[in-house]
């Protein structure tokens, strides 16, 4: 535990002590009390009776004390582990953030992929147009056709790791919406 709830267990501690001590106290008061009417002293049987009626007293005092004091442990309790809870919080609020920025990080490369992905869609059809026209242009000129030279494309057009890389991000989408649900879902239940 912390020094709070410690310091709150021994005062607990102690209060059941004198309690016990005290509800002993009196229930031996009492058996004098029944030894004294027993024996017919009539006096000391009623000073039994209030000093067992006193130790009681003090017995409930103790048990209210008890109460008392158990009520304290909620406040005890949070002061001991406030430090930790807010350091905890800190943290959390530290990695979502982290994770945040790399999601808006992996975003902003998923808009410029696309954003390129236009641009070369715009390119192919403006390099096919070319094409086309450079060979309508050495038919009407009864010229051989131009060699078109597309190889150099093989080397960024590897379609495994286009797919791969497709596959990632439909799974980081996935993962992401899911931690999104999770976590609504673990606040809704707290």
């Amino acid at each position: 535990m912390g020094k709070h709830v410690d310091a709150l267990e021994k005062q607990i501690a102690e209060e059941y002590r004198l309690n016990e001590e005290h509800a002993d106290a009196a229930d031996k008061a009492r058996d004098e009390y029944q030894a004294a009417v027993a024996a017919g002293d009539m006096g000391a049987a009623s000073n039994c009776r209030a000093e067992a009626e006193r130790l009681d007293a003090l017995a409930r005092q103790h048990g209210d004390r008890i109460d008392a004091l158990e009520a304290q442990r909620p406040e005890a309790e949070r002061k001991d582990n406030g430090p930790a809870f807010r350091q905890a919080v800190k943290v959390m609020e530290q990695e979502l953030q982290e994770e945040a920025d790399t999601h808006a990080e992996l975003a902003e490369l998923v808009g410029k992929l696309a954003d390129l992905r236009k641009r070369l869609d715009e390119v192919h059809a403006s390099a096919g147009a070319a094409c086309r026209k450079a060979f309508q242009a050495a038919d009407a000129a009864h010229e051989p056709r131009p060699e078109v030279d597309r190889d150099r494309m093989a080397a960024t057009a590897d379609m495994d790791a286009l797919m791969r890389t497709v596959r990632e991000l439909m799974n980081v989408a996935g993962h992401q919406s899911q931690q999104v649900m999770n976590t609504r879902d673990k606040a809704r239940a707290a």
